[in-house]
């Protein structure tokens, strides 16, 4: 069953404050629920209301609230939207997946980006530790995790800074969520040598 939250905020588990923006164009949609069988099996989709014109759609608000913005105010900003919008889980992981991986590629020109990419980071992993259907897909009736860019943009940031024991954390929320463990042996093993360093 598609689970969907009027916004970002409203995710169990999830820590967000939000920011409470002004009216924006289907903040209070609701979706109309769908029931079909499929090869026998038991379907359910939602449809939303669109944006702009008549008609429906299967894109959420969040989804369909788009953006020409590409200073980074203007990203920071339209996500903030984004996540003020009626949405899926799985639609709030990809928009800030998105604007954590544009920063991450703005760091050598823009270094003050890596504050905003190591939060949005944290915020995606919260979303999939809290809601792990949000960054997972069936396949062939096999349940799939998506990739998550943000462990391995944080596992760069703080070991390329010297920050083994965050990194440690990273890889450990890494391997609790399926994305591999290898960071973490190596993290680890590391952190030994330096202690070992430290006590002789």
């Amino acid at each position: 069953m598609p689970q969907w939250f009027k916004r970002f905020a409203d995710i169990p588990g999830v820590t967000y404050q939000g920011t409470r923006t002004g009216r924006l164009p289907g903040q209070n949609a609701v979706p109309e629920r769908h029931v079909f069988d499929m090869e026998g099996k038991r379907e359910e989709s939602l449809s939303w209301p669109l944006l702009t014109g008549n008609g429906k759609t299967s894109a959420s608000p969040a989804s369909q609230h788009s953006s020409s913005e590409a200073s980074t105010v203007g990203l920071l900003r339209h996500l903030s939207e984004v996540l003020e919008l009626p949405g899926t889980g799985s639609e709030y992981h990809f928009a800030i997946q998105g604007v954590a991986d544009q920063l991450w590629k703005r760091r050598i020109e823009e270094p003050s980006v890596l504050v905003e990419v190591e939060r949005l980071c944290w915020l995606d992993i919260s979303l999939a530790e809290s809601l792990p259907e949000a960054v997972s897909y069936e396949a062939d009736g096999v349940v799939r995790q998506f990739g998550i860019l943000s462990f391995s943009h944080l596992l760069r940031l703080y070991q390329n800074e010297g920050y083994l024991r965050e990194a440690l954390k990273v890889a450990e929320a890494a391997e609790r969520l399926g994305q591999g463990s290898e960071e973490r042996e190596e993290i680890t093993e590391r952190l030994r040598q330096i202690e070992s360093e430290d006590a002789g």
